[in-house]
């Protein structure tokens, strides 16, 4: 009897984390539960009132928009087929744009780390309106990466870093 009940206990468990988990092609994401998915009209909306992001930004191809506490989640999903200098060749473009825009201020960052066998890319910056990070995320074959940025306000910094932690932590790629 105690083993049903643990099997029934473990069922529910599951099937509650995968309301908030999208699956993209090779990977699974686990979104935070204040997450709501957006049309590209709202995203539009959200974008052009709070954010002040460019049109064409506006209008980029990611396929997966979300709105979390105010924030502007975006990703999608890309093969890299194998390219194991895919996140340092990232890495090396930023710094040189960083270094020919002249950016200097302390704001900006890029950080490399692994999380739960994942090769992590991971940078932060500041827009006229607004900062967000940008991640690149891929397996340990290379095989595979999820791309994506969280926009949010000058001000949120603490709590945009706590979902940017979550979402990488709860990133799982085939």
């Amino acid at each position: 009897m105690k083993k049903r009940i643990s099997i029934l206990i473990l069922f529910c468990l599951c099937s509650y984390s995968a309301i908030s988990q999208i699956k993209i092609e090779k990977a699974t994401i686990t979104l935070p539960t204040q997450a709501k998915k957006l049309t590209k009209k709202e995203r539009n909306e959200t974008l052009d009132k709070k954010l002040k992001v460019e049109e064409l930004i506006a209008n980029a191809d990611a396929e997966n928009n979300y709105e979390v506490d105010g924030m502007l989640l975006t990703f999608n999903g890309y093969n890299v087929d194998g390219n194991r200098n895919y996140l340092k060749g990232l890495e090396l473009s930023k710094k040189n744009r960083k270094k020919s825009l002249g950016i200097t201020d302390k704001y900006f960052y890029i950080s490399n780390i692994t999380i739960n066998g994942n090769q992590i890319l991971l940078d932060r910056n500041k827009a006229a309106y607004h900062c967000y990070y940008n991640f690149f995320v891929v397996n340990s074959d290379f095989t595979y990466s999820i791309r994506g940025s969280l926009r949010y306000l000058e001000g949120e910094e603490t709590k945009s870093r706590a979902i940017i932690d979550q979402i990488l932590t709860n990133i799982i790629i085939k």
